[in-house]
């Protein structure tokens, strides 16, 4: 068998080395060479001692050394499966397939006798991470028994390329080596290699590198070699980072990734980065911030393992830090795993593509000595983690004991989320449950719970219909459970201190990521913090059925889906696309027997009489398809004064033709959010049109065009000419972000929308209208008393205060001015919704919005504000009269920034997450959405991002609104196709 298999290695050899000739000769038909550089080759060696010969070094496959070049993804899917055939120390695990179908692999990498016991292994430490009824005898044995168990992950960001190459040489380091030390470690430890997170990324930057390649290696970090091109190789087929997806579970290789590490446990976590080309290398722990439901063992245990990583870089004199920029706030990357009890250790190397970087001393970092850098961090923490073990699991059983103890922090707190007409979304967020493992319970009986929480933080009564889910915190992953579901994170005094002294001194932050990330808000479902273990009418959640596709009537005139369910768009658009006549509810029915929410989609018969297809096939396929049911009427008389089928308020719609400005500045993160909501929630086609080339594009083919947000500038003079004369015509423009700030420009006369910035001179308009939008909400008015009188009226009441005296344009710019530097970093707002509006179909009455250092928006009479920030609560009558009496005998005037507040009520604004006073008053009562006709088109504007990361659910609903329903509602007349 040997022999075989040194046959095979030489024939891959040879044909590797061909593969090579054919890359290195791809400038063969230029003569000159480069003239030499000091510096450039790597004189240390990455693997040393006696190995396996039957094993084939990566570099037969490779054509050369591990670290000289970079390994395409499919060469590690070639060497990792090659060496899964020949070598009984590796198993191979496909645990997932990315949007590209490319395969993700983990090795686990041990002796064969405890690869032959794996499945024993698993299930012991299972047992420790469910104590529950284990006795400390019990524990004691299955810890003596159980190996050191590490996941060792690399390049989650295609274009932080060398943790997979370390990845590589460890992996064959540890299956080859016959050092005594290695044969060691592998009969006291499993140890589990990801060698390759993104090879969707990895494969965009890899032929970049390849497509900027020259004679002469370059050195310079500016080179597109070293920094690539627009959409960049850091994230995946959708532009997503998905080091930010380990607790949002949207794409395959993230849901794939956390099944397989959520079965093992591992109690070290490694994360292999790269970060700026003119650093060194850094490694934990981290800094403050850090999350409160870390365990303060977590830090024991990092010091130690960082002690020993120091020490192997002092032995090759390499510089290095821990700490500085890495806080350990969100727990959303790959570090969740430290909420389950892994001890989580980042690796960032300074980045350098295969040439290698001169930095600022003048020394050139190879690549290969960044690969170098990798590969000793491995080891080293590897061999840590084998002398430390047992100890690592006493502290793990003791705090996953503690976690389903009565006494623990997590004992009595649970969370509570009512039952929901939307589905789709419900789905979602208990997928993500089950996901991590939770334990998710139903109520069998209404029940009612006083000092719950809501989402505004008030407390109230919370009233639980039959059928609710209950997330108890008392279980075994009581802190990853609390980590990303308490509605808001704490953070330390000090670190605030620090922050706020940062943003006055220069505008800086401490904060990294967001600051709120909370998985009820970011799915946009109801839910209650109650404060107490609900313990009593309850049973474990079992998935509903699904529901009937299709619901027949005989002589049934019309199908309709319900509105309330974010599905139902996705039903409307893909029927629309096959040909079929759609219209859409715009105000609540009651239809033979059945109750329909505004928004609800409608296929009737009479529309589709011409339809050549089998429409009762269609309806039940796509229904199917979506999950949703469609319900059959034969009898189109409304209830009451309720609409009936033949009237205005069954809006017909227009199939969407859509088109997404792309590349140039745009977003990458901002446009493949969108792209990937669009694919993975309509599934209909559209375009994307190249930013660079956009003056050839003829937009007469589209109805509906959306622009990302910018990275940088802004639209040119002559784009915003080209789509203002489109949108005229009939189309519906969607722009989000700083996509905003071109058409906002007075001088661009485009659209009426400004920003607060640009509002000055006339903000008592603004305030004015915003009065008058508030009272046109109203149910009651005080005036319908007085409106059969036969006297004049001899008062009035304006919706202003005759006391009050307006600011100077000049101290409200100066107040901006300061107000603007406090701009949060990703943070929860309340943000209330006009119910009456065609874009707020399938929206509660506020939304959680997340918000950054985004455009501040101001509307008037000249459009709509479909959504403001900020929810009007009525205050009670001491807090009110309290009110009053600071004012004395003068009139009551109240103002949050710019905006007066209606008498008696307050305006809620922060859900969650890090705002600033000054932050919160620039921000009150601005417009999210909004929306106005130009011509015979319409101009639909969003502040922030409305699908961030893909699980902003709420804000998605109003953008899926947008694009599905605008053509329809918002537009006179179609744009010639």
């Amino acid at each position: 068998m040997n022999s075989l298999m040194l046959g095979r290695s030489t024939l891959l050899t040879l044909l590797s080395y061909l593969l090579l000739a054919t890359t290195i000769s791809s400038h063969a038909g230029i003569k000159m060479k480069p003239t030499p550089v000091q510096g450039l080759d790597y004189q240390g060696q990455l693997l040393t001692g006696k190995y396996d010969a039957t094993i084939p070094t990566a570099k037969s496959f490779l054509g050369f050394e591990v670290g000289k070049m970079t390994a395409t993804p499919e060469q590690i899917v070639e060497i990792i499966n090659a060496w899964d055939k020949m070598s009984d120390k590796v198993q191979l695990i496909e645990y997932a397939r990315t949007h590209e179908n490319r395969p993700l692999y983990y090795a686990l990498i041990s002796t064969a006798e405890n690869l032959a016991n794996v499945e024993t292994i698993k299930t012991n430490i299972g047992k420790l991470a469910h104590p529950k009824g284990l006795s400390s005898t019990q524990a004691k044995k299955i810890i003596n028994e159980l190996p050191a168990i590490s996941w060792m992950a690399y390049s989650i960001h295609g274009n932080e390329t060398s943790g997979s190459d370390a990845a590589l040489a460890a992996i064959y380091h540890l299956i080859a080596s016959e050092e005594d030390d290695i044969k060691e470690l592998l009969a006291n430890s499993i140890i589990i290699i990801d060698p390759s997170m993104n090879p969707d990324g990895r494969a965009r930057f890899t032929k970049t590198m390849q497509q900027s390649r020259s004679v002469a290696p370059s050195i310079d970090d500016q080179s597109t070699i070293h920094t690539g091109y627009w959409p960049y190789g850091r994230t995946n087929h959708y532009l997503f980072d998905l080091n930010r997806d380990f607790i949002l579970g949207v794409h395959p290789e993230s849901i794939g990734r956390v099944k397989a590490i959520n079965q093992w446990y591992p109690q070290l976590m490694i994360d292999g980065h790269e970060m700026g080309s003119q650093s060194s290398y850094l490694f934990g722990p981290a800094r403050e911030p850090i999350n409160t439901h870390l365990s303060s063992v977590t830090t024991k245990w990092a010091n130690v393992f960082a002690s020993d990583q120091a020490a192997s870089f002092d032995d090759k004199n390499w510089p290095y830090f821990t700490g500085e920029w890495f806080e350990n706030l969100f727990p959303g990357y790959s570090n969740y795993a430290e909420y389950r009890g892994s001890l989580h250790i980042l690796y960032e190397q300074a980045r350098i593509a295969e040439d290698g970087v001169r930095q600022g001393n003048g020394r050139i970092l190879t690549y290969q000595e960044a690969v170098h850098h990798q590969l000793i961090s491995t080891m080293t923490n590897l061999k840590t983690l084998a002398k430390h073990s047992k100890e690592l699991y006493q502290d793990f059983l003791e705090e996953r004991r503690d976690n389903i103890s009565a006494t623990s922090q997590y004992a009595n707190i649970s969370y509570a989320l009512p039952p929901t007409k939307n589905s789709k979304r419900m789905r979602g967020f208990i997928r993500l449950m089950e996901l991590q493992g939770f334990e998710l319970f139903s109520t069998t009986k209404e029940m009612s719970f006083a000092n719950a929480v809501d989402h505004l933080g008030d407390t109230v009564t919370a009233k639980l219909p039959k059928g609710s889910i209950i997330l108890r915190n008392r279980q075994p992953e009581a802190r990853l459970l609390a980590a990303i579901l308490e509605f808001d994170a704490t953070i330390i005094k000090s670190v605030l201190v620090e922050e706020r002294q940062k943003v006055l001194r220069d505008g800086s932050s401490v904060m990294y990521d967001t600051t709120a990330w909370n998985l009820t808000m970011m799915r946009g479902v109801e839910a209650y913090t109650i404060p107490t273990y609900i313990n009593s009418n309850l049973v474990a959640y079992e998935t509903p059925a699904t529901p009937a596709a299709i619901v027949k009537k005989d002589k049934s005139i019309a199908y309709i889906v319900e509105g309330a369910d974010d599905a139902s768009v996705a039903y409307a658009a893909r029927l629309m696309e096959q040909g079929v006549q759609v219209r859409v509810l715009d105000l609540k029915a009651e239809l033979d027997g059945h109750t329909f929410s505004r928004g609800s989609v409608v296929v009737n018969r009479y529309d589709n009489e011409f339809f050549t297809g089998d429409l009762d096939t269609l309806i039940e396929t796509t229904a199917s398809e979506l999950a949703v049911s469609a319900i059959a009427i034969s009898s189109g008389l409304g209830t009451d004064d309720l609409p009936d089928i033949g009237g205005s308020h069954f809006q017909l719609l227009e199939q969407p033709k859509l088109a997404i400005l792309s590349r140039g500045s745009i977003n990458t993160y901002d446009f493949g959010a969108i792209w990937h909501s669009i694919d993975s929630n309509l599934g209909i086609r559209h375009s994307h049109l190249n930013m660079q080339t956009f003056s050839y594009t003829d937009l007469r083919r589209y109805n509906t065009l959306i622009i990302p947000d910018l990275s940088y500038g802004s639209l040119t003079e002559s784009q915003l000419s080209t789509i203002k004369t489109w949108v005229k015509a009939g189309g519906t423009l969607i722009a989000i972000d700083d996509a905003i700030n071109g058409l906002t420009a007075e001088k661009a006369k485009f659209s009426s929308v400004r920003q607060l910035k640009q509002a000055f001179n006339k903000i008592d308009e603004f305030d004015l209208h915003l009065q008058r939008e508030w009272l046109a909400q109203q149910d009651d008015f005080k005036e319908i008393k007085d409106l059969w009188s036969h006297d004049a009226a001899a008062e009035i009441n304006y919706p202003w205060s005759d006391g009050a005296k307006s600011k100077s344009e000049k101290l409200l710019k100066k107040q901006d001015d300061w107000l603007s530097r406090f701009s949060p970093s990703g943070a929860f707002v309340a943000a209330r919704t006009d119910k009456k509006h065609w874009l707020t179909f399938g929206t509660a009455d506020y939304l959680p919005v997340l918000m950054f250092d985004n455009p501040i928006l101001m509307s008037d009479d000249s459009s709509e504000a479909v959504v403001r920030l900020g929810v009007y609560t009525e205050m009670d009558k001491s807090m009110w009269q309290g009110v009053v009496d600071t004012f004395k005998d003068k009139p009551v005037s109240r103002k949050v920034g710019w905006s007066t507040l209606p008498d008696e009520y307050q305006l809620k604004l922060r859900m969650s997450g890090l705002i600033w006073p000054e932050a919160s008053q620039r921000m009150a009562n601005s417009a999210y959405l909004t929306r106005e006709r130009k011509g015979n088109g319409q101009i639909i504007l969003f502040a922030s991002q409305p699908v961030f990361r893909g699980s902003t659910m709420a804000t998605n609903r109003l953008l899926l609104n947008a694009i599905v329903y605008g053509p329809g509602f918002g537009a006179r007349s179609t744009v010639n196709p």
